[in-house]
């Protein structure tokens, strides 16, 4: 399964014009990459496409990513398949603070500011405190917490997801 992800640009004189029209395949774990920026984005620098550039579940420093990613329903790997899925996946996008917890769920910490929306499915955020219902259209703003996602549903579940590098600093404490 892929998705049309069209990139628009500039020709010389200013014209607007289509860049790249295609399909993005699937990536690591689930995820499907639309857009990679190394620093604050400019206009006009050369284009980097999704393949041409190394897997990483988070953009350089001052980068950004734009990607779909896919929840599979819980039943639908055994616990040690998904085990296995989840070290393969941390070893292929280099997301050392991701392990299998003993809820086989992928637990991670991100350095970055992460706009999700629900595109599909009924998921589940898990965070520490708590779990949280989501459905098609519900927005997180994920801010650099530990935190996984679940499916309890039978269908999987689609988001659409933007990460934004983020500097770590000191929570601030509560008025």
């Amino acid at each position: 399964m892929g998705y049309r992800c069209i990139i628009t640009g500039e020709d010389a004189s200013g014209a607007s014009r289509c860049d790249r029209d295609s399909e993005v395949e699937e990536s690591a774990g689930w995820m499907y990459h639309f857009w990679r920026a190394s620093s604050n984005p400019s206009l006009t620098a050369p284009l980097a496409y999704p393949g041409e550039l190394p897997e990483s579940l988070e953009p350089s420093p001052g980068g950004s990513v734009f990607r779909f990613f896919h929840i599979l329903p819980d039943d639908t790997l055994q616990r040690e398949e998904l085990e296995a899925l989840v070290l393969q996946t941390r070893d292929r996008i280099g997301a050392v603070d991701m392990a299998p917890s003993e809820d086989g769920r992928l637990w991670h910490r991100t350095a970055t500011l992460d706009y999700v929306v629900i595109l599909q499915g009924t998921p589940e955020l898990l965070l520490e405190q708590e779990t949280i219902s989501l459905k098609p259209f519900d927005v997180v703003i994920q801010r650099g917490t530990y935190h996984a996602w679940s499916n309890p549903g039978p269908e999987m579940a689609i988001a659409a997801c933007v990460l934004l590098s983020a500097e770590q600093t000191e929570p601030a404490e509560s008025a």
